[in-house]
């Protein structure tokens, strides 16, 4: 089993009235700002000439409106997870276990608790605004990203354990994330 760092852990754990709170509001403000995005629209389209500025007005609502959704789904979402708990695991308990034959992966708030069997499993090294993450795939399953920064293993030990694990066949690991490839280029140009 792999654990997160101390910091990580410390990630205050939310009591499930609270989110169910968050989930309300969101969904509240997104009608909110919905209801002002197609009173805008309907401004934009009686008034003569067009004004610019409303349009910019219309996209940075219906945005907001969107990304208001999206967060209040997720609440939803983990509230159901945490259906037989009372409170909601931003992250789980931890990132992920290997045994011989799979790949188990805690319960977090944005995910369900979820097994994968180690065959078939493959994983590799991306680099990410600058930050190191491990993703793991497998056929016909969401992707599981984890941050070498939050892991308290190094990422390289997840890599060889899986590969180790899973035998000859072995996860798929990225020689050369792209970001590297092109910071070696400029370096190698410079010489």
């Amino acid at each position: 089993m792999f654990e997160y760092r101390d910091w990580v852990k410390q990630t205050p754990v939310r009591p499930a009235e609270e989110v169910r709170r968050l989930m309300i509001m969101g969904y509240v403000m997104t009608g909110v700002l919905a209801l002002l995005c197609v009173i805008s629209l309907v401004v934009i389209l009686r008034m003569q000439p067009l004004q610019l500025q409303l349009i910019a007005g219309v996209v940075v609502l219906g945005g907001a409106a969107v990304l208001m959704f999206r967060k209040a789904d997720t609440h939803r979402r983990s509230l159901a997870l945490a259906a037989s708990g009372s409170t909601v695991s931003p992250q789980g308990e931890y990132p992920l276990s290997i045994s011989d034959t799979s790949v188990h992966f805690p319960q977090s708030l944005d995910a369900p608790k979820e097994t994968w069997p180690l065959e078939g499993t493959t994983a590799e090294l991306n680099m990410i605004a600058r930050q190191q993450i491990v993703v793991l795939r497998h056929k016909d399953r969401k992707a599981r990203h984890f941050f070498a920064n939050a892991m308290a293993d190094p990422v390289g030990d997840v890599l060889e354990e899986l590969e180790r694990r899973s035998g000859a066949a072995g996860p798929d690991v990225a020689a050369q994330p792209q970001d590297e490839a092109e910071n070696s280029a400029h370096e190698g140009g410079d010489r």
